[in-house]
């Protein structure tokens, strides 16, 4: 029953996310939207397999759907709303509310994540701000214990991506692709993994 419930919780905050994309002006094709559905059950299933029934199951649930939303946003329109990653944001301070005893280390692993993906967007170019606003919000969550990790995973999956684009001729070496989805797929995988 337990599972039921939890499916339930998945396809209502991620079928609201889709509401709430439209009306911003972030539509995306039904079939995406479904897609999101799907893996957003998916992955509230891992977490709940994990977490159980508590208030870290329901701050990183609505984070990781948000961060899915963005995702598919990201992969249309080449951005990231502000409100979505401010939403990320403000989850995290839930979560180190929850684990006050890490809040040092849960908000300098915002900063760091937040910090190094600036410098990246300002060297290279390679990113824009909602990708850095992102990534400073899921360090928040994984702080100083797990930010090396999420911060090489996001440009590890970056990178094959890259390569497969490549291979399959869909961009060429001068193209750009949406780093937001990597990012957020990261984060995802490191509250599944390691929160």
């Amino acid at each position: 029953m337990d599972i039921l419930y939890i499916v339930l919780i998945a396809v209502i905050s991620q079928f609201g996310m889709n509401i709430v994309s439209d009306k911003i002006g972030y539509q995306y094709s039904p079939l995406y939207k479904w897609l999101a559905i799907v893996a957003n059950t998916g992955i509230w299933i891992l977490l709940f397999q994990k977490l159980g029934w508590s208030p870290t199951l329901g701050v990183v649930g609505l984070a990781s759907t948000i961060l899915l939303t963005s995702s598919f946003i990201d992969l249309k329109y080449q951005e990231i709303p502000n409100s979505y990653n401010l939403a990320v944001a403000l989850l995290g301070g839930g979560f180190i509310y929850i684990y006050q005893d890490y809040y040092e280390q849960l908000l300098l692993g915002g900063v760091i994540a937040f910090l190094l993906f600036l410098m990246v967007m300002i060297f290279t170019g390679a990113m824009g701000g909602g990708d850095v606003k992102m990534a400073g919000g899921i360090g928040l969550f994984t702080g100083t214990f797990f930010v090396s990790k999420f911060i090489v995973y996001a440009f590890f999956s970056g990178a094959i991506i890259a390569v497969l684009l490549l291979i399959f001729k869909r961009k060429s070496k001068n193209d750009v692709f949406p780093f937001g989805p990597c990012i957020a797929l990261s984060g995802i995988y490191m509250f599944i993994a390691f929160i």
